[in-house]
């Protein structure tokens, strides 16, 4: 009984978690979408000025640009922080 009850919570917090995520997602997706290019390449500039002493995402940045997925997921995640106060 207590097994079951323990993986429904813990289900129930998955689902939870997994729908946070997905509205995080969304969230930085619309606001990337609401940018107009000059808008979304200062906002790259600022991130890449603000991690420069950052040397493994440096050297991913300088191999693959914005379209490195470290870069990527750390560009999403300065969004959600610095620009829309997550």
């Amino acid at each position: 009984k207590e097994k079951k009850a323990r993986e429904y919570k813990e289900a129930q917090e998955k689902a939870l978690k997994d729908k946070a995520d997905e509205l995080r997602k969304q969230a930085i997706d619309g606001f990337i979408s609401s940018l107009d290019e000059t808008q979304l390449a200062e906002l790259q500039a600022e991130f890449i000025e603000g991690n420069k002493d950052n040397q493994s995402l440096m050297r991913s940045f300088n191999k693959n640009g914005m379209q490195s997925p470290m870069v990527k997921g750390c560009f999403r995640d300065f969004i959600f922080k610095q620009k829309l106060g997550g």
